[in-house]
């Protein structure tokens, strides 16, 4: 019975923690988005696609991830803050260039 109360509130801490997260990434109006990992995906790969930075990802995510930002396993679902708008294709404004 000590083994499953322990179970059990490890759950609820996992849960609320994740809870908190998304709701402190919600505050400040951002969506979020489920992403599965890939083979040979890494953090700032996916970052880059939804316009953040891999810090933010891994915060959103430590939890799942583990200490080693650089441990991801196909298959892991993260929370990725979706800066880029409607639009999930990459493309980053990063302000005026002479090549423009």
């Amino acid at each position: 019975m000590r083994r499953s109360y322990r179970i059990a509130t490890i759950a609820l801490l996992a849960v609320l923690l994740v809870s908190f997260t998304l709701t402190a990434v919600s505050a400040q109006s951002v969506p979020v988005v489920t992403y599965v990992t890939q083979p040979g995906d890494t953090l700032s790969k996916i970052a880059s696609k939804y316009c953040t930075s891999w810090e933010e990802v891994y915060q959103l995510n430590a939890g799942v991830i583990g200490p080693n930002p650089d441990a991801l396993k196909p298959g892991m679902v993260l929370y990725v803050p979706n800066r880029c708008g409607s639009s999930t294709t990459g493309v980053y404004d990063r302000g005026p260039s002479m090549y423009a």
